[in-house]
């Protein structure tokens, strides 16, 4: 009888304790709404030095001149080498009012020398010099201030197929990628691009934000640096604006009172000019327009007076150290 009430009250408590309701859990706090950076997607950016897209990091010493806009380098391009860059792709920069060759170091004071710099006057007396360093990600390198006026630019693409196109207001300059070969050669990229900040709410990269614009991939020079070579980048003015010919005067029938007798058959021939190799690298298909775009990278103003800019890129520290 009491083993029987003892499990009875057992089965009773049981029963009780199985239907009674558990008190509720405690509700989770309300969250709050996710941050900026809480929506950024989490991603290794290419252009800082942590991620491994990155590669190597080659520094480089860049030294910029700066000279009168109107200035004639014929006599110091004589001094340059002709191998290490694209012959085409020179060709095309050319066209598009730049240029840029290898010289070895021994002969840059020779160069110098040969630049018209007038230490009289103030806005030429500027040397400025930067190290950058370059990956196989594109390094910017700003040369000239933003320009606040769009810039109606004439570009020669590959094909010598000729865009015209309208740059808003913005800054053009260079991207700079580089590739070790050896520890004596480096494999330079440079190419043109118009930033133009881009105005969004979404969260970007840095990377991205100085990406913004146009990057003129088919523009895009290689060279081929050496520690014993510096790397000249200049700007390759336009030729003297051409004067179009009155229509009216050349349609009306010319004046015998003031018309030229023809030269008689036995008359001598003028000799022609003499050709020197500045002449012949500089074809009529070189010459580039006067709104080319090496025209907004490498030239712009000091003391409100119109320069060009001349670049000397090397390789730091430029020579291989003992042994190596």
């Amino acid at each position: 009888m009491i083993v029987r009430l003892t499990l009875a009250l057992t089965f009773g408590l049981v029963c009780i304790a199985g239907c009674t309701p558990r008190p509720a859990s405690p509700a989770p706090p309300e969250a709050s709404l996710p941050t900026i950076g809480e929506l950024r997607e989490h991603r290794s950016d290419p252009d800082l030095p942590h991620s491994h897209h990155r590669g190597p990091v080659s520094p480089l010493k860049i030294t910029c001149l700066t000279l009168p806009l109107d200035a004639d380098l014929g006599d110091a391009w004589r001094l340059v080498e002709s191998q290490g860059v694209e012959p085409a792709m020179g060709h095309l920069w050319r066209t598009n009012g730049m240029r840029a060759h290898l010289i070895n170091q021994v002969l840059v004071d020779d160069f110098l020398q040969l630049l018209p710099m007038d230490p009289d006057r103030p806005e030429l007396d500027h040397l400025a010099q930067r190290t950058i360093h370059t990956s196989q990600a594109y390094s910017p390198f700003d040369i000239t201030d933003r320009y606040r006026q769009p810039q109606t630019c004439t570009i020669v693409m590959p094909g010598d197929e000729v865009e015209s196109t309208v740059l808003e207001p913005g800054r053009c300059r260079l991207l700079i990628q580089s590739r070790p070969v050896d520890d004596e050669y480096l494999l330079l990229h440079l190419t043109p691009h118009h930033h133009r900040p881009k105005v969004s709410v979404k969260p970007r990269s840095v990377i991205e934000k100085r990406l913004d614009g146009r990057i003129f991939d088919e523009l895009q020079l290689q060279a081929r640096l050496s520690r014993r070579h510096v790397l000249i980048v200049a700007f390759h003015p336009p030729p003297a604006p051409y004067v179009a010919p009155d229509v009216e005067s050349l349609t009306e029938p010319p004046d015998a009172a003031t018309s030229q007798p023809a030269a008689p058959p036995d008359s001598p021939l003028e000799s022609p000019p003499v050709s020197t190799p500045e002449s012949q690298s500089a074809t009529p298909t070189d010459q580039p327009p006067p709104t080319a775009i090496g025209r907004l990278i490498l030239t712009g103003k000091r003391y409100r007076k119109p320069v060009q800019l001349l670049l000397l890129i090397v390789i730091d520290p430029p020579t291989a150290p003992p042994g190596s």
